[in-house]
């Protein structure tokens, strides 16, 4: 049956739909915040840097669903706002497994601040200068980290940085420091651990230790599933606390302030590098801010000058054969002052049918540096940085044909146009019939069970039972 809509009524429906799509589209608002991490090399050593590298993209994409609109009830110039967190570049550092003489205590808030990217900054001490934490068991520096630091510090525009370290000492799942960067167990640890951490630098304080407050955060407590708490369940209505009409008093105080509040003061501040941000407290008292990061929304650091560069990557070949066990993967980057500027971009692998470490080398994922201070920047004819890694087979032992994904993503300077590329990895078995076409299946060996079930057969077959 076809039911006929008058043209008024169709016109109506057509401008709701229109007026929803506005209304949907001005709600998607976005604040970017700019992130690195720091992982050290003997986890990268011990996982594999194809996991570490798109395991730690994967738990920062994954903040952004604790800081929609919805929850956090930020709004920037009246209306909702949601935070992006981007990573931009993964430096793998010295720790003390590999390197027991490297420094410790030398965290990137102490290289922002001796490259005066920032002012001095603490909420710890009458000074608000920068303490560094301890470093629990292992994330240090030698002497090629502070440089891949400062590197960093002036290619990336990071807003915030994030330090991993070996695992868990039974103590810390993470922790918050001075300035912009704070530390969780292991890269893998959980989303909601990564966004707790990130709110201490927002200004909010832990609740699962409020004296007075005792049961607040436990189950079926009046604080549960909040993010302060120790954990945030997106289930819950009040994972930031505070009832819209109590936001701009500060709800839950004398405990503190309620997270809402903290972030939309944090966020109606000017951006400020130079002093620490202070809070107005509901008696009156101020209180000096963890945080830095973001204010109105331009952020502390500025974002890395992209102009009209671009990063690209070519290969000179898709396929990994025997004959031809490698592939060169060259990453240029060219446009407007390309080779004077500190640039970086990060090429990565992700298994697909061929598993990194078994079909193909794991040493592809990595920071692709250009930096033109240290001389030893490769330009190709046409004056553009190069750079060029090579991947190799490793078992090419099966059946058929396997494949895997390579690509460019976290450009700093530039914007990434070339899309990933599927690789193939090429077995040298062939499939003649006595084998499952899985790996290592050039016909088999016959094992135990097999002959038994053979000889079995054997005596039973006048019995129809084989």
């Amino acid at each position: 049956m076809v039911i006929l809509v008058p043209e008024k009524l169709l016109m109506s429906k057509l401008l709701l739909m229109a007026a929803t799509l506005v209304a949907s589209n001005a709600v998607m608002a976005t604040t970017v915040i700019d992130v690195n991490v720091m992982v050290p090399k003997s986890i990268v050593d011990q996982d594999g840097a194809e996991k570490v590298f798109n395991t730690i993209h994967q738990r920062v994409a994954a903040m952004d669903e604790y800081y929609t609109s919805q929850r956090t009830g930020i709004v920037k110039n009246g209306n909702p706002e949601n935070l992006h967190f981007e990573v931009k570049q993964i430096l793998v550092m010295s720790d003390t497994v590999l390197n027991p003489t490297c420094k410790t205590g030398y965290s990137a808030a102490v290289v922002l601040l001796n490259e005066k990217v920032i002012g001095v900054r603490s909420s710890y001490g009458p000074n608000f200068g920068i303490m560094a934490p301890p470093l629990w068991d292992g994330v240090c520096t030698n002497e090629q980290d502070i440089q891949d630091l400062t590197f960093a510090v002036h290619s990336s525009g990071a807003d915030m940085w994030i330090t991993t370290k070996g695992g868990p000492d039974g103590k810390f799942d993470g922790m918050a420091s001075a300035g912009p960067d704070f530390w969780v167990s292991r890269y893998d640890t959980t989303p909601d651990t990564y966004a707790h951490e990130a709110f201490h630098l927002f200004g909010a304080e832990d609740l699962y230790n409020r004296k007075g407050a005792e049961g607040f955060c436990d189950q079926g407590g009046i604080w549960a599933g909040r993010l302060m708490c120790g954990y945030g369940d997106l289930t819950k209505n009040n994972m930031f606390g505070g009832s819209p009409s109590a936001i701009d008093q500060g709800d839950i105080y004398p405990y503190g302030p309620s997270e809402r509040y903290l972030l939309q003061n944090f966020y109606n501040n000017p951006d400020s590098p130079d002093a620490a941000r202070l809070l107005t407290m509901p008696d009156g008292n101020l209180r000096a801010y963890y945080g830095w990061t973001k204010g109105t929304g331009a952020g502390v650091m500025p974002s890395a000058d992209v102009a009209d560069r671009t990063f690209t990557m070519k290969v000179d070949s898709t396929t990994l054969t025997n004959a031809k066990p490698y592939i060169d993967v060259t990453i240029t980057a060219s446009g407007t002052d390309a080779a004077g500027k500190r640039l970086s971009v990060e090429l990565y692998s992700e298994s697909g049918s061929a598993v990194v470490g078994q079909h193909y080398n794991d040493g592809i994922s990595q920071l692709v540096r250009f930096d033109p201070t240290t001389g030893q920047t490769a330009l190709d004819a046409a004056g553009n940085p190069t750079y060029t890694v090579r991947l190799t087979a490793r078992d090419l032992a099966f059946v058929g044909a396997k494949s895997f994904t390579l690509g460019l993503r976290s450009g700093t300077g530039g914007n990434v146009i070339t899309q990933p590329i599927v690789i193939t990895v090429q077995g040298v078995n062939t499939d003649d019939g006595r084998n499952d076409g899985g790996d290592n299946g050039g016909g088999g060996s016959t094992g135990p069970i097999s002959l038994l079930t053979l000889v079995i057969c054997g005596l039973v077959r006048r019995l129809k039972m084989c």
